[in-house]
Protein backbone atom coordinates (compact mmCIF):
# COMPACT_ATOMS: atom_id res chain seq x y z
CA UNK A 1 0.00 0.00 0.00
CA UNK A 2 2.90 2.32 0.37
CA UNK A 3 3.61 2.16 -3.31
CA UNK A 4 0.27 3.58 -4.47
CA UNK A 5 0.63 6.49 -2.06
CA UNK A 6 4.15 7.09 -3.29
CA UNK A 7 2.94 6.93 -6.90
CA UNK A 8 0.20 9.43 -6.17
CA UNK A 9 2.69 11.78 -4.54
CA UNK A 10 5.07 11.55 -7.52
CA UNK A 11 2.22 12.11 -9.99
CA UNK A 12 1.00 15.11 -7.98
CA UNK A 13 4.48 16.67 -7.95
CA UNK A 14 4.92 16.00 -11.66
CA UNK A 15 1.56 17.56 -12.46
CA UNK A 16 2.20 20.61 -10.31
CA UNK A 17 5.72 21.01 -11.60
CA UNK A 18 4.76 20.81 -15.27
CA UNK A 19 1.71 23.07 -15.03
CA UNK A 20 3.50 26.01 -13.47
CA UNK A 21 4.94 28.61 -15.78
CA UNK A 22 8.13 30.46 -15.25
CA UNK A 23 8.07 33.96 -13.77
CA UNK A 24 9.41 35.44 -17.03
CA UNK A 25 6.68 33.83 -19.10
CA UNK A 26 4.03 34.85 -16.56
CA UNK A 27 5.30 38.46 -16.53
CA UNK A 28 5.30 38.52 -20.35
CA UNK A 29 1.76 37.16 -20.47
CA UNK A 30 0.65 39.63 -17.79
CA UNK A 31 2.20 42.53 -19.76
CA UNK A 32 0.53 41.30 -22.96
CA UNK A 33 -2.79 41.00 -21.15
CA UNK A 34 -2.47 44.53 -19.74
CA UNK A 35 -1.57 45.87 -23.19
CA UNK A 36 -4.56 44.10 -24.73
CA UNK A 37 -6.86 45.49 -22.03
CA UNK A 38 -5.58 49.02 -22.72
CA UNK A 39 -5.99 48.49 -26.45
CA UNK A 40 -9.54 47.23 -25.86
CA UNK A 41 -10.36 50.30 -23.76
CA UNK A 42 -8.92 52.59 -26.44
CA UNK A 43 -10.94 50.85 -29.14
CA UNK A 44 -14.12 51.03 -27.06
CA UNK A 45 -13.51 54.73 -26.49
CA UNK A 46 -12.98 55.28 -30.22
CA UNK A 47 -16.13 53.26 -30.93
CA UNK A 48 -18.18 55.47 -28.60
CA UNK A 49 -16.73 58.61 -30.18
CA UNK A 50 -17.44 57.29 -33.66
CA UNK A 51 -21.00 56.29 -32.73
CA UNK A 52 -21.55 59.73 -31.24
CA UNK A 53 -20.22 61.35 -34.43
CA UNK A 54 -22.44 59.06 -36.49
CA UNK A 55 -25.53 60.04 -34.50
CA UNK A 56 -24.63 63.71 -34.90
CA UNK A 57 -24.20 63.21 -38.64
CA UNK A 58 -27.55 61.41 -38.89
CA UNK A 59 -29.25 64.31 -37.11
CA UNK A 60 -27.53 66.79 -39.46
CA UNK A 61 -28.57 64.75 -42.51
CA UNK A 62 -32.17 64.70 -41.29
CA UNK A 63 -32.07 68.46 -40.77
CA UNK A 64 -30.59 69.00 -44.23
CA UNK A 65 -33.22 66.72 -45.80
CA UNK A 66 -35.94 68.79 -44.12
CA UNK A 67 -34.29 71.97 -45.37
CA UNK A 68 -34.10 70.55 -48.91
CA UNK A 69 -37.80 69.65 -48.80
CA UNK A 70 -38.63 73.15 -47.57
CA UNK A 71 -36.54 74.75 -50.32
CA UNK A 72 -38.18 72.54 -52.95
CA UNK A 73 -41.60 73.73 -51.75
CA UNK A 74 -40.31 77.31 -51.83
CA UNK A 75 -39.04 76.85 -55.41
CA UNK A 76 -42.42 75.44 -56.45
CA UNK A 77 -44.22 78.42 -54.89
CA UNK A 78 -41.84 80.86 -56.60
CA UNK A 79 -42.33 79.09 -59.94
CA UNK A 80 -46.10 79.38 -59.55
CA UNK A 81 -45.78 83.08 -58.70
CA UNK A 82 -43.50 83.61 -61.72
CA UNK A 83 -45.98 81.86 -64.01
CA UNK A 84 -48.80 84.05 -62.65
CA UNK A 85 -46.69 87.18 -63.24
CA UNK A 86 -45.87 86.10 -66.79
CA UNK A 87 -49.56 85.46 -67.49
CA UNK A 88 -50.48 88.87 -66.07
CA UNK A 89 -47.71 90.48 -68.10
CA UNK A 90 -48.97 88.85 -71.29
CA UNK A 91 -52.51 90.02 -70.55
CA UNK A 92 -51.16 93.50 -69.86
CA UNK A 93 -49.30 93.47 -73.18
CA UNK A 94 -52.50 92.48 -74.98
CA UNK A 95 -54.40 95.27 -73.21
CA UNK A 96 -51.67 97.79 -74.07
CA UNK A 97 -51.78 96.71 -77.72
CA UNK A 98 -55.54 97.23 -77.76
CA UNK A 99 -55.16 100.66 -76.15
CA UNK A 100 -52.48 101.65 -78.69
CA UNK A 101 -54.80 100.59 -81.52
CA UNK A 102 -57.64 102.62 -80.02
CA UNK A 103 -55.39 105.67 -79.57
CA UNK A 104 -54.20 105.39 -83.17
CA UNK A 105 -57.79 105.14 -84.33
CA UNK A 106 -58.70 108.20 -82.24
CA UNK A 107 -55.74 110.11 -83.65
CA UNK A 108 -56.87 109.36 -87.21
CA UNK A 109 -60.38 110.52 -86.38
CA UNK A 110 -59.04 113.69 -84.75
CA UNK A 111 -56.84 114.30 -87.80
CA UNK A 112 -59.87 113.92 -90.05
CA UNK A 113 -61.80 116.38 -87.89
CA UNK A 114 -58.91 118.86 -88.01
CA UNK A 115 -58.70 118.51 -91.78
CA UNK A 116 -62.44 118.99 -92.09
CA UNK A 117 -62.27 122.07 -89.88
CA UNK A 118 -59.43 123.49 -91.93
CA UNK A 119 -61.39 122.96 -95.14
CA UNK A 120 -64.42 124.52 -93.56
CA UNK A 121 -62.37 127.53 -92.45
CA UNK A 122 -60.86 127.83 -95.90
CA UNK A 123 -64.28 127.81 -97.50
CA UNK A 124 -65.53 130.36 -95.03
CA UNK A 125 -62.61 132.63 -95.87
CA UNK A 126 -63.19 132.26 -99.55
CA UNK A 127 -66.86 133.03 -99.19
CA UNK A 128 -66.29 136.04 -97.14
Amino acid sequence: MKHPLFIYAVLALATLGSSCTSNKKFAALQASYTQLQQSNQDLNSRLQTTESDLNGSKIRIKSLDEQIASEKANVAALQTALNNCLNSSNQGNVNISKLVDEINSSNKYIQQLVNSKNKSDSLNLVLT
